[in-house]
């Protein structure tokens, strides 16, 4: 991350963390309010959203030339491990929502 710092510190700073939480209560909320269930056997729908973010990422940059997130950068070798940890993290991440709505008796029994 040398060469990066002003990066890293706007990736770090507390803006970029607002929409990002304000998204996660938003679903939170509309999981609780609403008559849709999920299904823990979905969990590959987050982890195409995610591809299409990444492939939107890499389209902008031949457009702009400024990489958004540095660690989606093709060109980094540590990029490969990045977004496959962050694939993993998704997928982390819906089967826990998954749990809380199975909870909740929001699943749909799969």
């Amino acid at each position: 991350l040398s060469g990066h710092k002003a990066v890293v510190a706007e990736l770090t700073s507390a803006m970029p963390f607002y929409p990002h939480n304000a998204n996660i209560v938003l679903v939170t909320v509309e999981l609780l309010l609403s008559d849709w269930v999920v299904n823990p056997l979905h969990w590959i729908f987050p982890v195409y959203f995610a591809l299409a973010y990444l492939f939107f990422n890499w389209w902008l940059y031949s457009k702009i030339h400024v990489w958004i997130y540095f660690f989606l950068d093709y060109d980094r070798p540590a990029s490969l491990p990045a977004c496959l940890t962050l694939v993993a993290l998704i997928i982390a991440s819906f089967e826990f929502g998954a749990s809380v709505a199975g909870l909740l008796g929001k699943d749909s029994g799969n």
